[in-house]
């Protein structure tokens, strides 16, 4: 191209495109932007998913152990009455635990006897066992000194004769 007396490039030969060709490029670029952009939300929606239902989860769990709480709490403020009334109203369950409770107690008591008494008779078998083991000792131990006691006398007097 000219430009008065001076000549004047716009480009070189092998960069330079058509229209159509540049078109194209610009529509396959916005195509290649478009399928990133639903690979990242799509990735992004199943993460939420997952992470959605564990949170329904988790408020599932707290739910429960509130009502257990709660539960409990009644339970424990129904025992608080019943102590707190005495005879009045629920004395017979106050009393009949009570009577469990020195049941349990002296059962406790007998086991422990009992447990005691097993010991003793543990110890003093253990203790006669000992004694009875000592003396078959004793006896072997003296029996084979009076063989070796008389098997050197014997060979004492073979030597002698």
């Amino acid at each position: 191209m000219f430009h008065g007396a001076h000549r004047v490039e716009g480009g070189a030969r092998d960069e330079a495109r058509s229209i159509l060709t540049t078109k194209r490029e610009i529509k396959e670029l916005r195509e290649r932007a478009d399928d990133r952009r639903t690979r990242r939300s799509s990735g992004c929606c199943e993460e939420a998913t997952g992470l959605d239902v564990t949170i329904a989860a988790a408020e599932s769990a707290i739910a429960s152990l509130q009502a257990e709480l709660h539960r409990q709490e009644k339970a424990v403020v129904g025992y608080d009455l019943q102590v707190d009334h005495g005879g009045r109203r629920g004395g017979p369950r106050v009393a009949e635990a009570g009577t469990d409770h020195a049941r349990a107690a002296q059962r406790g008591r007998e086991l422990r006897a009992q447990e005691r008494r097993g010991r003793t008779r543990r110890g003093s078998r253990s203790q006669r066992i000992e004694t009875e083991q000592r003396a078959a000792d004793e006896q072997l131990i003296g029996g084979a000194a009076a063989a070796v006691r008389g098997a050197r006398d014997d060979a004492g007097a073979t030597s002698r004769a």
